[in-house]
């Protein structure tokens, strides 16, 4: 059995729990005591409260939660659970913890079917995770692994949502090979699923944040100001999500990952930009050099990675060839 190593000692509650405390008392501070004699303009109170609920979300984490062990997980397996489908004795049964919920995925070959509990969410807007969700083997579009600093989370996309479960849960490797076998890539059509997709969305918030500033009229106050940052980065993310579903839908063209890696190649330029000017002087053009050439080379990586990992109609999906 694969322990649980999902921690979260000590030192990262202290941490999380004095950013979140900053967070929440300058939020509170902006309010009790404004700059401003007139107080707080709409857009400036808007984006303190904001602030103000990250902290006090953080403040409850740091304090309140704590991640199961692997035996409370290995308890789960035999717990009861209101309309859990039957499996056969050969199926993958993964249990694990994302937030408050225990979630489930089983791969049962008997069937061909995999079943999720409280971890698939279907597509829509606002909406949440599934009690109970099952579909065919067949039916599988796309399996990801995404790596982030503690863990690895393991996306798997359905033809009605998708799933992301953490490497932490009990029964990952199993059950991250056979599916990494079954679906080896993503399906055309379906590549805003793949995890890079908040990246691609970080990147058309920035771009509008900055075309909004651009656009702004000449003169503008702060509060208008920010008003067009708003509009722009609100623009820029529903511009991303709309070039995706067109990349997909007419292009048979994945655009997530180009999208994603050319914002981390622009945040590469950015650093190189930065420390230029110590070495040959100010000049704006060895400042927007880096950033555009790292923008480039992001992006074209992104096609390469993507074009490597999409599959095809007419590839199919690989078979690991079980049937009981």
């Amino acid at each position: 059995m694969k322990s649980n190593d999902a921690t979260f000692p000590l030192v990262n509650r202290a941490a999380v729990f004095l950013l979140s405390l900053s967070m929440f008392a300058g939020a509170v501070a902006a309010f009790v005591m404004p700059q401003n004699p007139g107080g707080l303009d709409l857009v400036n109170a808007i984006l303190w409260i904001v602030f103000g609920l990250f902290g006090a979300g953080g403040l409850w984490l740091s304090l309140f939660w704590r991640p199961k062990t692997a035996e409370e997980l290995a308890l789960e397996r035999v717990l009861p659970v209101p309309d859990r489908p039957e499996f056969g004795s050969d199926a993958i049964h993964y249990v694990g913890q994302v937030g408050l919920k225990t979630v489930e995925v089983i791969l049962d070959w008997k069937s061909r079917a995999i079943h999720f509990r409280d971890c698939h969410v279907p597509r829509g807007f606002l909406t949440s995770a599934q009690p109970w969700f099952s579909c065919s083997v067949d039916e599988l579009k796309g399996v990801h692994v995404f790596a982030h600093e503690r863990s690895t989370t393991l996306t798997i996309v359905t033809a009605e949502g998708r799933a992301e479960i953490p490497s932490t849960g009990d029964g990952f490797p199993e059950l991250h090979a056979e599916l990494n076998e079954l679906v080896p890539g993503t399906r055309p059509g379906f590549s805003a699923d793949h995890p890079m997709m908040g990246v691609a969305y970080v990147a058309g918030a920035v771009v509008g944040l900055f075309a909004g500033v651009l656009l702004a009229p000449r003169g503008a106050d702060d509060g208008t100001l920010g008003v067009c940052m708003l509009v722009g980065a609100f623009v820029g993310v529903v511009a991303v999500r709309l070039a995706v579903w067109v990349g997909d839908r007419y292009f048979n063209t994945g655009l997530t990952q180009p999208l994603g890696y050319g914002m981390y190649g622009a945040m590469g330029g950015v650093s190189v930009s930065a420390a230029l000017p110590a070495l040959v002087g100010w000049n704006l053009v060895w400042l927007v050099v880096p950033v555009v050439a790292g923008t480039v080379l992001g992006v074209l990586f992104g096609f390469v990675k993507q074009s490597r990992e999409m599959v095809r109609d007419t590839d199919g999906a690989a078979d690991p060839g079980k049937t009981s």
